[in-house]
């Protein structure tokens, strides 16, 4: 292994966190290594917009919630247009460690332009790791969204109807 090799694992390992830092850099050194793209995150299948929000992915996270919502929409005029958010759903999974590979990536070349390790570090540090707060926003835009596609479809009134 060469000297950038073991440093680009170290920034990998400041950016994830401790917590996490063995299982995420095993699949990094994967996708480095052996070319790969594929592999699977079970939050990735269950909760990916949070998942996202809470690894730091924010455009990710919003933009796959806007995708499967247009596709949600699409579907109600387009029925076999549904089935793409299913293709997504599972697909994901199967791309999420390397999404994440490449978020991390880009952040962590961002730092080169930083000459000073100790600043260097704390910028990496800085822009990986999670954020649980992330979560909790993340859910309240879904709900806002999911609100809106009701709204949009007319579905919103049925809903008010159950409830009021």
């Amino acid at each position: 292994m060469n000297e950038n090799y073991n440093n680009m694992m170290e920034d990998f390992e400041l950016f994830v966190g401790q917590k996490k830092a063995e299982y995420y850099t095993t699949r990094f050194e994967m996708f480095i290594d052996q070319d790969a793209k594929a592999g699977w995150n079970w939050p990735a299948l269950f909760v990916p917009t949070l998942w996202m929000a809470y690894r730091k992915m924010y455009l990710q996270s919003i933009a796959y919630l806007v995708i499967t919502m247009i596709i949600s929409l699409l579907a109600m005029k387009i029925a076999f247009i549904g089935y793409f958010n299913f293709v997504i759903g599972f697909g994901f999974p199967i791309i999420a460690n390397y999404v994440y590979y490449l978020h991390a990536k880009s952040k962590i070349e961002k730092s080169y332009e930083i000459n000073d390790s100790d600043e260097r570090e704390v910028f990496i540090k800085k822009a990986g790791g999670t954020n649980v707060t992330a979560i909790f926003i993340m859910i309240i835009v879904s709900l806002a969204v999911q609100l809106f596609e009701l709204h949009l479809t007319g579905n919103l009134e049925i809903l008010k109807s159950m409830f009021l």
